[in-house]
């Protein structure tokens, strides 16, 4: 088993913090559900929940998948290459977005 240095543990460990902060976004937005409805009523609340799907459809249409394609492409990438291949995907992202807010 090779031996791992402690600033190699450090990163890791660190790392597993930042998804474990992202993963708990999950479950204040799962809980957040909850809070809304009890506060605000089934009829409100109803309101609310097609409202939310609307904008979460649309967010997933527009960002057609980038995060995705830049998690499997930049690391394959030259390194000359991967600025070239981030603004692409922030261009091409952005005017869907725009286009889809405009209309």
């Amino acid at each position: 088993m090779p031996n791992i240095s402690a600033r190699d543990k450090a990163r890791v460990a660190g790392g597993a913090g930042f998804v474990f902060l992202g993963r708990m976004g999950a479950l204040i937005e799962a809980a957040s559900f909850i809070a809304f409805s009890w506060f605000y009523g089934t009829a409100t609340f109803g309101l609310f929940a097609v409202l939310w799907s609307y904008v979460k459809l649309t967010t997933a249409l527009t960002q057609i998948a980038m995060n995705t394609a830049l998690q499997r492409f930049i690391p394959k990438a030259k390194k000359e290459d991967e600025s070239l291949i981030a603004g692409f995907a922030l261009k091409i992202s952005f005017m869907i977005s725009a286009t889809v807010a405009g209309l």
